[in-house]
């Protein structure tokens, strides 16, 4: 059966988009691709994250914005008609300040914490790489797969995830687990790996592998 997850964000948006992976929580640990997460707090916890995140590179952009300006008010009382700053130094600045200013006006379009639900296609399930167990214990499919990539079947499926971003790096190595056939992997969130048990965190690699996406009101 299709499984329901849900995916913790900072803004509002009708569809995924891989490009627009690490603008949000700004962390790919665990695969390139859409994070969606079993529980509803752990996606709810992702969004306070990322909006926290937002939170900061827009202080920090009006921050700059702001002690370019302070610069060119110093100048302007401290040296009087003294300048230490030419006319093209003071065009310069202020061209900047502009351009600061927009990135951060085109940065605060669509910005809303949100918790979206996120419908996983059925038969992406067998598909799915566990990174908490060894490669023997992974479903028929996903280990016949791994075994024929040349991994050991005692291999945990973290481990093998690692050896392929050591090698290859994070998003080609999605990228060639993709296209031997697994559609994401799963592994479990953070309030259960202490029991071993409990919900999982999910990455599905490809967008279409997901049948809707829904704002969760």
């Amino acid at each position: 059966k299709e499984f329901k997850g849900y995916h913790g964000s900072a803004r509002e948006f009708e569809e995924f988009k891989l490009e627009k992976t690490l603008s949000g929580e700004g962390n790919i640990s665990f695969g390139y691709g859409i994070y969606i997460a079993g529980n509803p707090r752990t996606g709810a916890h992702y969004a306070m994250v990322a909006d926290e995140a937002n939170k900061a590179r827009m202080f920090d952009l009006y921050g700059r914005a702001q002690a370019l300006q302070n610069k060119l008010k110093q100048d302007a009382v401290y040296r009087r008609d003294k300048t230490n700053l030419s006319p093209q130094e003071k065009l310069e600045i202020n061209q900047e300040i502009k351009s600061i200013l927009k990135q951060a006006a085109d940065f605060k379009v669509g910005l809303k914490r949100r918790l979206y639900d996120v419908n996983v296609s059925d038969d992406v399930i067998p598909f799915l790489f566990d990174l908490d167990v060894p490669i023997k214990d992974q479903t028929t499919a996903v280990k016949d797969i791994l075994l024929n990539m040349g991994f050991s079947e005692n291999v945990k499926g973290i481990t093998a995830l690692r050896q392929l971003e050591n090698s290859l790096g994070v998003q080609k190595a999605t990228q060639l687990l993709e296209k031997n056939g697994i559609r994401g992997n799963k592994y479990l969130d953070m309030g259960s790996r202490g029991e071993g048990t409990g919900t999982y965190n999910f990455v599905i690699y490809n967008p279409i592998d997901r049948k809707n996406t829904r704002l969760n009101s």
